[in-house]
């Protein structure tokens, strides 16, 4: 990435002097192409506003090998992993991955300037892979959430983590696509919908921020798919607007609640939409009369442009809350009024319900 951006750079600076030449201006050798310079601006800008607000985040977790000790029983152990967090709040609020603090014993936090403290698990979600932390202290910096909904494909935003234990890296890149889709469970519902980005993230970015380039938080650093481990051109992150409920929801109850609508989904091969393949029996969908066949393209006005976006769509929302669900149904559309339930009602599918 850091070569995309000096061959950019260069090109339109090329450009640039090309154009004056011809105009018979004088470009000193000195002087700084005015895109390159803005571009560098925004870049440092965004990283100044968002890096501060980013930290450390130190887990240890217990286990035992089968050397055995003096009296035979296995030997005890402490093992400590590495990721990143993010201040949402100036009273110590900070947002990670579930899978950083995930069976742990302590977990300690350091700040950008190395202070560190003892880190309280205030609640976690194993759905997002989202976790809230609380560490006892005062006038924090800390990280604006921003809107990822208004991101576009090619947008430029900042990853800011902790890679290989190098704190407070920033690397660069482009929004590579919105609602990226992948199963995370045995079940077909179980698809997570994220940020996908080719901004460098490594093994210890896991919990960092992902922000545009007003410096405002538009992700949570997830993950990247590699056959080594290392960064090898996809990262992929939770949205902003799921961890704005998350967060929500863990800092009020320390546990987080969604609806479920009922429905098994797939993509449909170059349209826009969700196909309704199955419904569950008593389910929020059956019961407003949602069909089989029905394609989803709409959540209270929001596009569903595929089964990914409904699933991201369907993090915002607890039981209890009525949405519109438009549909078309045999190419024409239809608003339907849909109370979600609790996804542990309703078990059994009706796969041939019409």
């Amino acid at each position: 990435m850091k070569n995309l951006i000096t061959i950019s750079a260069f090109l339109l600076a090329q450009a640039i002097i090309n154009t004056c030449a011809a105009q018979g201006s004088n470009v000193s050798g000195n002087q700084e192409p005015a895109i390159k310079t803005a571009a560098s601006a925004n870049f440092r800008y965004a990283a100044s506003q968002a890096t501060p607000g980013v930290v450390h985040i130190k887990s240890y977790r217990p286990f035992a090998y089968e050397q055995a000790s003096f009296d035979g029983a296995p030997v005890q152990g402490m093992t400590d992993g590495s990721g990143s967090g993010v201040l949402l709040s100036s009273n110590g609020y900070i947002i990670t991955n579930y899978h950083v603090v995930m069976s742990t014993i302590a977990v300690e936090v350091v700040l950008r300037d190395r202070r560190s403290y003892p880190a309280l698990v205030v609640g976690v979600d194993s759905v997002t892979d989202l976790a809230l932390l609380k560490i006892d202290e005062e006038r924090l910096p800390f990280v604006a959430m921003g809107n990822s909904d208004s991101l576009m494909t090619g947008d430029w935003v900042l990853a800011i983590g902790n890679p290989l234990q190098l704190t407070s890296t920033v690397t660069a890149g482009i929004i590579s696509a919105k609602s990226r889709g992948i199963q995370t469970g045995n079940q077909k519902e179980h698809v997570t919908s994220f940020l996908q980005t080719d901004a460098a993230t490594n093994d210890g970015s896991s919990g960092g921020a992902l922000v545009d380039m007003n410096g405002k938080l538009v992700g949570i650093n997830t993950g990247i798919v590699s056959t080594t481990g290392l960064y090898s051109g996809h990262s992929f992150s939770i949205p902003v607007e799921v961890v704005k409920k998350v967060y929500r929801d863990l800092l009020l109850h320390g546990s987080t609640t969604r609806g479920a609508m009922g429905v098994s989904l797939e993509d449909i091969p170059g349209r826009p939409g969700a196909y309704v393949e199955s419904l569950r029996m008593t389910g929020a969908a059956m019961q407003a009369h949602i069909r089989i066949k029905d394609v989803i393209v709409k959540i209270n006005g929001r596009a569903i442009d595929n089964v990914a976006a409904f699933y991201e769509t369907m993090q915002l929302h607890g039981p209890g809350e009525s949405l519109t669900v438009t549909v078309l149904r045999q190419g024409s559309p239809m608003d339907i009024p849909v109370v979600l339930s609790n996804p542990e009602l309703t078990k059994a599918w009706a796969v041939n319900w019409q």
